[in-house]
């Protein structure tokens, strides 16, 4: 079991836990250092930045080629674009 945060771009802070048998078996790998948000898009607020080479599970794929994801090493979920990640 992971517990998570997310700060939303109000100052709210939301708690939670994930526990792995509930997470999806596709994972990916950032290519780069990458911000994870609260939302799918670059006007949505920085939660954190994950470096080269974390793992994430994702959890959704969206239309807009983002990703809702969850970084077990963070402990958060948010979105990041998918152009840098690598399944």
């Amino acid at each position: 079991i992971h517990k998570f945060h997310i700060r939303g771009s109000n100052g709210c802070t939301a708690y939670g836990w994930v526990d792995e048998k509930f997470l999806t078996k596709k994972t990916g790998m950032t290519t780069g250092n990458l911000w994870l948000r609260t939302g799918a898009g670059i006007n949505n607020s920085k939660i954190a930045v994950m470096s080269r080479g974390t793992k994430v599970f994702i959890m959704e794929t969206l239309n807009n080629g983002w990703y809702k994801v969850y970084s077990a090493q963070l402990k958060k979920v948010g979105y990041c674009s998918g152009g840098y990640i690598s399944v």
